[in-house]
């Protein structure tokens, strides 16, 4: 549990950025996904105000030091604080659920 290389970048500095993607950036998606020792080689990107990388082009960024983890089963759930954040630009987000991608486009909630 825990030894994927994004996850340790976490644990050593205790700190991590969430990048919103939209529902055109499903390729950046599956490569955040798959087993790689630099998901951002190639990918145009820029720092955070605390350091941590965004992907270009996001809808939007959460900017956060981590507050507590909790193990569940062979996973861990890692909370963060949220200390800036800001939205870039209007698109369907990208969503995964249920096994799979979906658009928001046509959901009833």
């Amino acid at each position: 549990m825990g030894q994927c290389t994004s996850w340790l970048g976490i644990a050593e500095i205790g700190r991590f950025c969430v990048s919103v993607l939209g529902s055109d950036q499903l390729d950046a998606c599956k490569r955040f996904a798959a087993s790689s020792p630099d998901k951002f080689a190639g990918l145009s990107h820029r720092s955070s105000p605390s350091g941590q990388p965004i992907l270009d082009n996001v809808l939007a960024w959460i900017d956060c030091e981590t507050e507590v983890i909790h193990e569940l089963g062979d996973h861990l759930l890692v909370v963060g604080r949220v200390e800036h954040l800001e939205r870039e630009r209007d698109a369907l987000p990208l969503l995964f659920f249920g096994g799979g991608y979906h658009k928001t486009e046509g959901i009833k909630l």
